[in-house]
């Protein structure tokens, strides 16, 4: 439920005997969320599907958002990781993700767990590339006293 001021309320809907949660995780992952009495399977897919990261957002929000939307998917047990797995691979966007692509996709047997472990490992070495660069050029425009 919207109230004025773009607030999500977080309320239970009963569904063709489910239950569905909507809560402040659903808003930011699903903008086209519609009540109409039942789960349209095709429009979560859809939402689903098109979800990449945005540049704003790490790896572990951007999962925890897919496995929000893989849940009105009707994605049957064994294949959900699967597609996770898959449209994080399609969806990753923090700086250097082009490398994490190609080490991704050279795992044969991958999993969601290791999958995910890399992402944030190369996340994680991003950020202190950039903190150290950073550091080095501050350290280059430090002149000694007395000189």
């Amino acid at each position: 439920m919207i109230v004025p001021g773009g607030t999500f309320l977080e309320y239970t809907m009963h569904s063709n005997s489910r239950q569905v949660n909507l809560t402040q995780t659903h808003k930011l992952c699903s903008k086209s969320w519609m009540i109409t009495g039942e789960i349209n399977k095709t429009m979560e897919r859809f939402n689903f599907n098109k979800r990449n990261q945005t540049m704003d957002e790490n790896v572990d929000s951007y999962v925890t958002c897919l496995r929000t939307l893989a849940k009105t998917c009707n994605f049957c047990n064994t294949c959900g990781d699967s597609l996770i797995c898959d449209r994080i691979i399609m969806g990753i966007r923090y700086e250097g993700y082009e490398n994490s692509q190609a080490d991704l996709l050279k795992v044969g047997k991958l999993t969601l767990k290791g999958c995910i472990n890399i992402c944030c490992s190369a996340e994680a070495t991003e950020g202190h590339m950039k903190l150290m660069s950073s550091r080095s050029l501050c350290a280059q425009n430090i002149t000694p006293r007395g000189q």
